[in-house]
């Protein structure tokens, strides 16, 4: 999320405080699809999680920390800042898959007696998996792309947005019947939304969101139809043997 510093201050001040509210409102989404099950835990009593569970958990929630505090430096026009923690943002992003990966294969071995949950957590081991596959994906070309900040930032933008649906499918929906479907769909209107709120501000589409946004929502689609198939559950059990 590099900028040109010569840019005037009044002439950009409103319109760079767009990815500010854009990353509170996806940290607000982390907090409340989680809260019953890792910030408010005690509150509501659910079990017990391991160490590794709990190091996976702060370091995302750094992660969508982060992209806010880089979103405010760049609002208040200190570059400087967002690049020195640019460095810190890139040691982040390779935490999160050296521990998210082996913390995801953790759960989904755990012995299962119930053949539905089994099924279950061989459905979460692949939609998890292209979820890190398409962060790394965006963070790694984001990094290649530093020093054109228009591509950077919103790349950072994706990254951030194909980490929504873990916490968006954990948000209690009591009143629809298949809440794992319309979460999915959720997911979709977030990553829409900012395509169509950053074509509305800039009068174009931009071909970096369009085509980013539009791999994310196919990937996760075609990840929740592979998943379903007996194909994936005999590639995953002999993976996971």
């Amino acid at each position: 999320m590099t900028v040109v510093n010569s840019i005037p201050a009044e002439s950009v001040g409103p319109r760079r405080s767009f990815y500010v509210w854009l990353a509170a409102a996806l940290g607000a989404i982390l907090v409340l699809g989680f809260a019953r099950t890792y910030y408010l835990k005690v509150v509501f009593g659910t079990p017990s999680l391991t160490w590794l569970v709990h190091l996976h958990g702060l370091l995302l929630t750094v992660w969508f920390a982060l992209f806010f505090v880089q979103s405010r430096f760049i609002a208040s026009h200190r570059v400087d800042l967002h690049r020195r923690f640019g460095i810190f943002g890139g040691f982040l992003a390779a935490s999160i898959i050296f521990v998210g990966i082996p913390t995801l294969v953790r759960f989904v071995t755990a012995p299962q007696s119930d053949p539905e949950a089994h099924a279950l957590q061989m459905g979460i081991f692949g939609v998890d998996s292209v979820i890190f596959t398409l962060f790394a994906g965006f963070v790694a070309a984001a990094l290649l792309l530093r020093r054109r900040p228009e591509a950077h930032k919103r790349l950072m933008l994706l990254a951030t947005l194909s980490l929504v649906w873990p916490p968006m499918s954990r948000i209690p929906i009591t009143f629809i019947s298949d809440s794992f479907v319309i979460s999915l769909l959720l997911t979709d209107l977030c990553v829409v939304a900012c395509i169509i709120l950053d074509t509305l501000r800039h009068r174009r589409l931009n071909p970096v969101l369009a085509w980013g946004g539009g791999l994310n929502i196919a990937a996760l689609h075609l990840a929740q139809f592979g998943v379903a198939t007996d194909w994936w559950m005999s590639f995953a059990g002999r993976l996971l043997s």
